[in-house]
């Protein structure tokens, strides 16, 4: 059951409120990110856009080489930023 009316806002008479156990603080910084690896993301979506717009079409296999050696580096650069921040 709901505390609080759908309509109108008002605390509905009588409901229980769930009480929710109390969370941890804990710190919720982003992870780091590498500009390198910003550089790939951007380097990704432009070897997504060559594959698409232009006439003569990458093979298949050399495109997903490409799109693993990129996604590899991405992975790469984030592992090791974050052992950096992780070092400091």
């Amino acid at each position: 059951m709901d505390a609080e009316c759908y309509s109108c806002g008002e605390r509905v008479p009588g409901a229980k409120v769930a009480r929710s156990a109390k969370r941890k603080s804990k710190d919720n910084s982003a992870a780091p990110v590498a500009p390198f690896s910003n550089g790939l993301v951007i380097a990704a979506l432009v070897l997504t856009a060559v594959c698409f717009l232009t006439e003569q079409k990458m093979p298949v296999a050399a495109g997903a080489a490409l799109s693993g050696i990129l996604f590899t580096a991405k992975i790469v650069t984030d592992r090791r930023a974050q052992k950096r921040i992780q070092a400091q």
